[in-house]
């Protein structure tokens, strides 16, 4: 068995004072002196998931990750064109499918599909009673 792996660093929901992004930069070089080697990781998520966070920062972060380790891709859930190699794009929450097919990402960089399945309208309670009503969601 073969497991793919989106490394992040710590922290979520929360984009805090100077302290804090110090903070998380240094934990951001320790996890890529740490686990560089690792064969499975495919992607290196270094923003702040689901975190409003300043360019200013996110191009820090970006840096930082490209400066230790050029060959590495990183990635956020926030598409912008000053950083970041790949845009995750939760397909969740009752998007249609023609938005994950018609969108293209800035900078023309790849996009991996990721949190597949974990809005209300994806869950499994959801699959189980369309196979005993017979019926089938339209999203």
């Amino acid at each position: 068995l073969g497991l793919l792996v989106i490394n992040t660093i710590p922290g979520w929901q929360h984009f805090g004072n100077e302290t804090s992004q110090e903070n998380v930069l240094n934990d951001l070089g320790e996890m890529i002196k740490r686990d560089y080697h690792h064969p499975s990781i495919l992607l290196w998520e270094v923003s702040l998931h689901q975190s409003l966070m300043s360019n200013e920062f996110m191009l820090k972060a970006h840096q930082l990750a490209k400066q230790m380790q050029p060959t590495l891709l990183t990635c956020s859930w926030i598409d912008t064109d000053q950083a970041y190699d790949v845009f995750l794009p939760a397909r969740r929450r009752g998007r249609a499918p023609e938005f994950d097919r018609n969108y293209r990402a800035k900078n023309n960089k790849m996009i991996l599909l990721a949190e597949y399945g974990d809005g209300p309208s994806d869950t499994t309670a959801n699959k189980s009673k369309e196979k005993i009503s017979g019926q089938r969601r339209q999203d």
